[in-house]
């Protein structure tokens, strides 16, 4: 292997304008680009209003009255929630803090709320207890990690923090202040959890202390802890809930689907983000390629890109649901796919027209040294000629796999198959340099083995083409479907 890295320095080769050129023309293909679309947009969320809210407490209300006068809860869920009884029992830590906090002392047959959390309102009834299969302990820390020279001074700040905490100083806000670890800035709390979840010396002295206590500082792999026991429970609850989600109405979403309609309207009669600063909405921009439908940071939605690709610049659309909103979008640019410009990609291309300079020179040298080649030669006459050069043997390999030392060289397994043993090759231009090859051996093809295994192999490629047929096909069936779903324009929930 002449090998153009070793044998041909940077400096001895010059790259020129028209050998930039040269490389760009005859490597066109690798700076093709597709179409592209500039869109400007503009988000109208579907957010649950005063009134929605309003609406289900009233529903939750309601719900609590007949709960209080007696009626049957598990009716009252048929008839009020928005999610249907499991039947479960939940342990410590499967229900969230807001409601976990306003049952922690309720008993079997006691009604609960309303209480409001981030999934709406509930209503909650125990309907069973019985003992959980382990204890849960819920547990906030402070975390400092020891490392680096200053340890002892981390260990005296651990003990100062420790102290303030036992002297009363609100624990949350010494967490968020000095924790290094991540649930610091909620506070330290690391929820509910039993025993086996944390590492041993911080599982030890959380389980020993008793609710309220503050211990530490205990020191573990991840550093110093300093550890305050939040609750202690070991009952599993069968809970009944009547939930009212807060979610915005069809009133709420017809009304913001007129306001991104009437948005729509006016930018098109005046310009796009002149309008959006008077409705006070913020304008974002995304570029989109035509295949794939994906629009970055709203994802996937091939109705809005099949709209930009069949609109000129300027165009502004109709309201589309996206997720939880509903978007209006503007062609601020649009670019038809071709090849890069020349002066575009002319630094780009820079290295590998070096590297394709240097690969010619090996190719001199290789052409050079086989020019000095008698018939009965042996390739390691090259050594004597040329002395950087330095014979390799590869060993056997078979044509379909690489080749030991030299890789997966398409140039190189070509040459191999076209030379018969003894035979030396003329220079063979590689991925690496220039290759003069000698073939020392070949195994003739075993045409058994190839009989026996051959209905196998039949049926394998069988398998394999058939799949190919199918997925060109639907490639193809998607790519040419001109199906665009306008229901968001006419059907309202």
């Amino acid at each position: 292997l002449f090998e153009a890295a070793t044998l041909v320095p940077d400096s001895a080769v010059q790259v020129t304008d028209a050998d930039l050129r040269e490389y760009y023309e005859e490597n066109a293909d690798q700076y093709k680009v597709e179409a592209t679309r500039t869109l400007k947009y503009v988000l109208f969320p579907e957010k649950a209003t005063a009134a929605d809210s309003s609406a289900r407490q009233s529903d939750i209300e309601e719900a609590t009255a007949k709960a209080r006068k007696g009626d049957d809860f598990l009716e009252l869920v048929s008839m009020y929630s928005d999610r249907p009884d499991t039947g479960a029992f939940f342990n410590p830590g499967e229900i969230s803090p807001t409601l976990e906090s306003a049952l922690s002392s309720a008993k079997v047959g006691d009604v609960v709320g309303p209480v409001e959390d981030a999934d709406g309102y509930h209503l909650l009834k125990v309907l069973g207890e019985k003992k959980a299969d382990q204890e849960h302990i819920r547990a906030s820390h402070i975390l400092f990690p020891l490392s680096g020279p200053d340890s002892n001074a981390v260990k005296a700040q651990a003990q100062t923090v420790a102290k303030s905490a036992r002297q009363g100083k609100d624990f949350a806000e010494l967490a968020k202040e000095y924790s290094k670890d991540p649930s610091g800035s909620r506070g330290g709390d690391l929820g509910w959890f039993t025993k086996g979840r944390m590492v041993p010396a911080f599982e030890n002295a959380a389980f020993k202390a008793k609710v309220g206590e503050i211990v530490g500082p205990v020191r573990s792999q991840f550093g110093l802890h300093i550890i305050k026991v939040t609750g202690r429970d070991s009952r599993a609850l069968k809970i009944a809930q009547v939930v009212a989600k807060i979610e915005p109405s069809s009133q709420t979403k017809n009304d913001v689907f007129e306001r991104a309609r009437d948005f729509a309207f006016n930018a098109r009669e005046s310009e796009f983000t002149k309008e959006a600063q008077q409705t006070g909405v913020e304008v974002k921009e995304a570029q989109i390629q035509e295949k794939g439908g994906m629009i970055p940071g709203l994802g996937v939605n091939e109705s809005v890109t099949r709209w930009a690709f069949k609109n000129k610049t300027g165009s502004v659309s109709e309201p589309y649901t996206i997720g939880n909103a509903l978007a209006v979008f503007f062609i601020a640019d649009a670019k038809d796919a071709g090849v890069r410009p020349f002066e575009e990609v002319k630094d780009i291309i820079r290295p590998a027209t070096l590297r394709k300079l240097k690969i010619d020179k090996t190719m001199q040298m290789a052409a050079e040294a086989r020019s000095k080649l008698a018939p009965s030669d042996s390739l390691a006459k090259v050594e004597q000629i040329n002395p950087a050069i330095k014979i390799q043997y590869t060993g056997s390999f078979p044509l379909a796999g690489a080749v030991p030392g030299i890789g997966r060289d398409p140039s190189f397994m070509g040459a191999v198959s076209g030379l018969q043993p003894g035979q030396i090759s003329p220079a063979v231009r590689g991925l690496r340099g220039a290759y003069l090859i000698q073939l020392l051996t070949k195994t003739d093809f075993d045409s058994s083995a190839f009989a026996s295994q051959k209905e196998t192999l039949m049926s394998r490629l069988m398998q394999e083409k058939r799949q190919r047929v199918i997925t060109d096909w639907l490639a193809k069936l998607k790519e040419s479907a001109e199906i665009v779903d306008n229901r968001e324009m006419f059907f309202r929930d």
